[in-house]
C-alpha cells in the first residue's frame, strides 16, 4: 500500500488555507480566468496534452487517456500566481497561492484497458481588487471593487480500449462553487452613509465529458524514429446549472438583504483536438488546440456583454530517455517547454484580449513510478492602450504523483 506519509503530504495540500491578495480586474466577467488542467506536467508542455498516451500520469482533459494506467495513482498539487497590472498611471502587483486539483486512478483491467478514475479540480476563478476615487451622487468618494471564489468540478469516470487499439473514456461531473462580488463606497463627506453591497452566487449542476484517442498511427509508418504516433479528442459538456443569488447591502445603520432567489447559469460547451509523436523513445512532441463558445454563456437568461469565444493553440516538447532500463537520479529526470497563444474570452472593447505564454518544467524521480512535478509560465496579456490592461503573468505549479501496486496478488 502507498506509505503513508505520501497521505499526509496530500492531506496538507487539499487542507491547507489559500492566500489571496488580488489579481486582474478581468476576472469580474463572466465566471473569472479559466483553469485548462491542473497539472504541473501539463502546464510544463505549453497546456496540451490531449493525445499525450503515457501511463505514468492522470490527465483531467481527456478520460480516454485513462486507459494507459498500470498502476493505482494518486496527484495533488498546488500553484502559484503572480501578476503585475499596469495601466497608463502605473502598476501593481499581486499574488495568490491555490490548491490546483487532486486525482486519484485505478486500473481494473489492463488488458482491455478499462480504470476507474475520480478527482477534484477548480475549471475557473475570480480574484481582483480595485479601488480609487469616483463621483457618487454628486460627491468624491473612495471606491473598491474586489471579489472572490471559483466553481471546481467533482468527477468519476472511467476507460476502456476497443478493438486496433482505440480507447474511450467518459465521465460524469457534478460542478460547484460560490462567487462573491462585493461594491464598497466610503464617502469623504458625513453627510452619508459609508454602503457595501456585496453579491454572492453559488452554481451547483452536473454535466459529463467524452473523449477518444487513436492507437499508435507510428505502427503503419515506415519510419522507425517514430515510434509513437496518436491523435485525441475530448469533448466536456455542462447541463444548466442551478444558480443562488443574494445582494447584501451593509451600512453603519444595519444589514438588509436587497435581493434574492434561484436562477440559472448556462456554461458552454469545450471541445479539444491534439496530436502527440515520440521520436526514438525520446523526444515528444505534443500540439492541441481548445475551443469554448463564451459568447453562448447566459446568467438568468441574458447573455453577458464583455465575453467572445475562447480559442488556445499550445505546443510542447519533452524529453525523457526511457531506453534505459537501469539508470541513476539524473537521468530519470524529464524535461519539458512549450508554447502557448490563446485568444482569452474576455472582450471588454471592440478589442479582445489575447495572451502569449512562455512553459518550462521538469520531473524529479521519488522513488519507483512517483515523481515531484515543477511546471512554470511566463504570459503577457492585453495592453495599455485604449484604457485596457496589460498583464505579465507568473504561474508556477508544484504536482506530486504516486504510483504504487494495489491488490495483487501475492504468489505462494
Amino acid at each position: 500500500m502507498m506509505n503513508f506519509r505520501y497521505i499526509l503530504v496530500l492531506f496538507a495540500l487539499i487542507t491547507g488555507v489559500v492566500y489571496s491578495s488580488g489579481g486582474t480586474v478581468y476576472s469580474r466577467t463572466g465566471t473569472g480566468d479559466l483553469n485548462n488542467g491542473y497539472s504541473a506536467r501539463r502546464l510544463g508542455i505549453g497546456g496540451a496534452g490531449l493525445a499525450l498516451a503515457e501511463g505514468s500520469n492522470l490527465s483531467d482533459i481527456n478520460p480516454a487517456l485513462w486507459s494507459g494506467i498500470s498502476m493505482t495513482r494518486l496527484e495533488a498539487g498546488i500553484n502559484y500566481r503572480g501578476i503585475t497590472i499596469e495601466d497608463n498611471s502605473g502598476s501593481a502587483y499581486y499574488s495568490d497561492y491555490d490548491f490546483s486539483g487532486f486525482m486519484v486512478g485505478f486500473p481494473l483491467s489492463q488488458k482491455y484497458g478499462i480504470s476507474l478514475t475520480a478527482g477534484l479540480v477548480p475549471i475557473s476563478q475570480v480574484g481582483y481588487k480595485v479601488e480609487g476615487n469616483e463621483e457618487v451622487l454628486g460627491q468624491v468618494s473612495r471606491v473598491k471593487y474586489y471579489g472572490s471564489g471559483s466553481i471546481s468540478k467533482i468527477f468519476f469516470g472511467s476507460s476502456w480500449t476497443l478493438p486496433y487499439g482505440f480507447s474511450v473514456g467518459a465521465s460524469f461531473q457534478y460542478y460547484t462553487g460560490k462567487i462573491s462580488y462585493t461594491s464598497e463606497v466610503r464617502f469623504f463627506s458625513s453627510d452619508l452613509q459609508n454602503t457595501i453591497f456585496r453579491k454572492s452566487v453559488s452554481h451547483h449542476g452536473n454535466g459529463f465529458s467524452f473523449g477518444i484517442l487513436s492507437s499508435n498511427l507510428g505502427e503503419y509508418l515506415n519510419e522507425e524514429a517514430i515510434t509513437d504516433l496518436r491523435i485525441g479528442s475530448s469533448i466536456e459538456v455542462v447541463n444548466t446549472l442551478d444558480t443562488d443569488t443574494s445582494v447584501i447591502s451593509s451600512t453603519s445603520v444595519g444589514t438588509i438583504t436587497v435581493s434574492e432567489g434561484l436562477t440559472e447559469t448556462k456554461l458552454p460547451f469545450k471541445f479539444g483536438i491534439g496530436a502527440s509523436a515520440t521520436l526514438s523513445k525520446k523526444y515528444t512532441i505534443i500540439a492541441d488546440y481548445l475551443y469554448q463558445p463564451w459568447s453562448e454563456y447566459e446568467f438568468n437568461g441574458h447573455s453577458e456583454p464583455g465575453l467572445r469565444d475562447f480559442t488556445r493553440m499550445s505546443i510542447g516538447f519533452e524529453f525523457y530517455d526511457n531506453k534505459r532500463r537501469f539508470s541513476s537520479f539524473w537521468e530519470q529526470i524529464r524535461y519539458r517547454c512549450g508554447l502557448s497563444y490563446e485568444q482569452s474570452q474576455y472582450q471588454p472593447t471592440a478589442e479582445g484580449i489575447n495572451k502569449f505564454s512562455l512553459h518550462g518544467g521538469i520531473s524529479f524521480p521519488l522513488g519507483n513510478n512517483s515523481t515531484i512535478d515543477l511546471g512554470l509560465q511566463y504570459g503577457m496579456r492585453g495592453k495599455t492602450e485604449n484604457n485596457l490592461l496589460k498583464e505579465n503573468i507568473f504561474d508556477a505549479f508544484i504536482t506530486f504523483s504516486f504510483g504504487e501496486l494495489w491488490f495483487v496478488r501475492q504468489e505462494r
